[in-house]
């Protein structure tokens, strides 16, 4: 009778040894095991991810000049020097005389708080047809301009009944980063 006793008391002993000692250890082996599980997947996900941006990045090199494009008509910052110069030259190009310019002001735009607008105002003086192949080239430029205000003095007869040019006063607005 001690035989089957001691048979029956070692097999619970070893009953509770296993749920006392392996079982837990087998718990934390399956929570591990779900760990790495979810760190393959998030792997996989961010493989797949920067996959896609790679391939997403070999279409932009296909798109580079029109980008380059973008970029110069809304530079990351406002240069004056370069805006004072485009208008400068587009000027003389149509026969136009720049008398004054000036930024007036910079403000955040409306729709975007990235995008900032310089609103600069100029005088030119020379004929209509000047004037109108003037604002032809300002709307066809690659920078963003545009033309907020036009006004003009209406030419008059001066000395020996030569007309003077006209002076035309213009206000655009440039946007930049």
């Amino acid at each position: 009778m001690k035989r089957p006793l001691i048979i029956a008391i070692s097999f619970y002993i070893a009953l509770a040894l296993v749920i006392g000692l392996i079982v837990p250890k087998y718990k934390d082996l399956k929570a591990v095991q779900g760990k790495i599980a979810k760190a393959n997947l998030e792997l996989q996900y961010k493989h797949d991810y920067f996959s896609l941006l790679g391939s997403i990045s070999e279409q932009f090199k296909q798109y580079e000049d029109q980008l380059s494009k973008i970029d110069s008509a809304i530079p990351a910052e406002m240069s004056a020097l370069d805006v004072f110069n485009f208008i400068s030259d587009a000027s003389l190009q149509n026969g136009l005389i720049l008398k004054e310019i000036m930024v007036e002001k910079s403000v955040s735009a409306k729709d975007s708080p990235r995008v900032k607008e310089n609103y600069i105002n100029f005088a030119v003086s020379g004929s209509y047809p000047s004037f109108k192949n003037f604002l032809s080239v300002l709307e066809k430029s690659a920078r963003i301009i545009q033309i907020e205000s036009i006004s003009f003095r209406s030419s008059e007869t001066g000395s020996a009944g030569k007309e003077m040019p006209t002076l035309f006063n213009v206000g655009i607005k440039v946007n930049f980063y």
